[in-house]
């Protein structure tokens, strides 16, 4: 019987091992498929009389990512120097698919652009702030946000100064 249990323990930690080198923590998707975060699950099983105890692991899905048209967000020009820098990032993001979006307005300067969305989106947040452009960071989302963000956004642009 210990044996048994050993060579399961074994098993287990070698199972685990290998998926860790194996896989490279990316999730590869098709064309019009939505990527989800893989999680693992172990159930161990104990029959009765004297046969061994067993234990499978298997991959699980967690949650799907939100489309663009899910996501509600705002476009706010944070003194980027241009007129209209929200407007026009807010139409080009429509183009882009995000079209739940609330009226663009101004907040407080920055360099650079940037991307906040709130807790649990950060894939959602990332995929953002690539529609933005390829140099768009992503920061937390702020505790006093912008005036005219209310708790029904999830992700603020943030235009700011090139």
């Amino acid at each position: 019987m210990a044996k048994t249990a050993g060579l399961v323990l074994a098993a287990i930690v070698l199972g685990v091992v290998m998926l860790n080198i194996i896989d490279d923590g990316s999730t590869k998707t098709g064309a019009g498929t939505t990527p989800t975060t893989p999680r693992s699950t172990t159930s161990t099983t104990k029959p009765a009389g004297n046969h061994p105890t067993t234990s499978t692991t298997r991959l699980t899905t967690g949650a799907k990512l939100k489309t663009p048209a899910q996501i509600r967000l705002i476009v706010f020009n944070a003194q980027s120097g241009v007129n209209g820098a929200a407007s026009n990032m807010a139409a080009a993001l429509k183009n882009k698919g995000y079209v739940n979006q609330g009226q663009p307005g101004n907040a407080n300067g920055r360099t650079g652009n940037a991307v906040a969305c709130r807790a649990g989106l950060s894939r959602e947040a990332q995929a953002l702030a690539t529609a933005v452009s390829s140099h768009t960071v992503v920061v937390t989302f702020p505790a006093s946000p912008p005036s005219g963000v209310d708790s029904a956004v999830q992700c603020i642009v943030l235009i700011g100064k090139p």
